[in-house]
């Protein structure tokens, strides 16, 4: 009763600040600092993904009805691609890609989206420091890490999909060395909130010649959020397809629906 209590005074006041736009929210995540989140490093409870198809890599066929997204004028980074739209069962999906070197990875990515001018703003930090890449006569080993994480409107991390991809590349061609992917739930938050994995897979690779694609997606769901009889939902899709000189392309796609989406946010993670 209490963390309920709790739950519905932090979402009328955040409710308030989220509806003065996107300059409300901004502030108010300058003034709010990340709680009990590692973005990178391994948690208790995290799960492998099981293997799923190894035929394909899936990333969502682009429908019709999008809202293609343009940056804002105060955007760190100008996105690859970005655009919203509403799926067959409701939810909320929201797809971005970022093209990000070797020696940019460790960096971060909160990305804003304001659905009044149909903009995103993008804010870029440095919060890890990338390994070296190992470089063998002609070809170079390549890494790419990347989590994607679910965050409650005080920045509580409630939900995180971790994609990992290792190739190699030279002047004509890349390959596949090995991959990894992960899911983990927050059972319980810091708040007392409880998060379970409902499905956590790969969706399977592809040899593309000079680049190799690699996807997973991972879904989970909460009872507590707010009231205890209504349901919320979240899903990610993390997709890296590397290239045979380093560069990666990192695309994040999320579903959320039910209590309370509405005020969750993600934060993308590469290392």
């Amino acid at each position: 009763m209490k963390r309920n209590l709790l739950f519905t005074v932090l979402t009328v006041i955040l409710f308030a600040v989220f509806s003065n736009g996107l300059l409300g929210v901004k502030v108010q995540a300058n003034e709010l600092s990340v709680q009990d989140v590692d973005f990178i490093g391994k948690l208790d409870g995290e799960v492998e993904a099981s293997k799923g198809r190894l035929l394909e890599s899936k990333k969502s066929i682009k429908p019709l009805n999008v809202k293609v997204l343009e940056p804002s004028s105060e955007t760190d980074v100008n996105l690859e691609e970005a655009y919203s739209y509403i799926n067959e069962k409701g939810e909320d999906v929201l797809v971005t890609t970022v093209k990000i070197s070797q020696e940019d990875r460790g960096k971060s990515f909160d990305i804003l989206i304001n659905s009044e001018t149909n903009e995103y703003e993008v804010t870029e930090s440095v919060s890890a420091n990338p390994s070296d890449v190992s470089v063998q006569a002609v070809n170079t080993n390549y890494f790419m890490g990347a989590t994607y994480t679910t965050l409650d409107p005080v920045l509580v991390a409630l939900n995180r999909s971790r994609h990992e991809l290792n190739w190699g590349g030279n002047a004509n061609d890349a390959w596949k060395i090995s991959r990894n992917a992960t899911a983990w739930a927050a059972n319980p938050s810091s708040l007392g909130t409880h998060w379970y994995v409902n499905e956590n897979k790969y969706e399977g690779h592809v040899d593309g010649g000079k680049y190799i694609n690699s996807s997973s997606y991972h879904s989970y769901y909460n009872y507590d959020f707010g009231s205890d009889s209504q349901r919320t939902d979240v899903w990610h899709r993390v997709n890296i397809r590397g290239y045979n000189d380093g560069y990666a392309y990192v695309t994040t796609e999320r579903g959320k629906s039910g209590e309370g989406s509405s005020l969750l946010s993600f934060k993308l993670q590469t290392y």
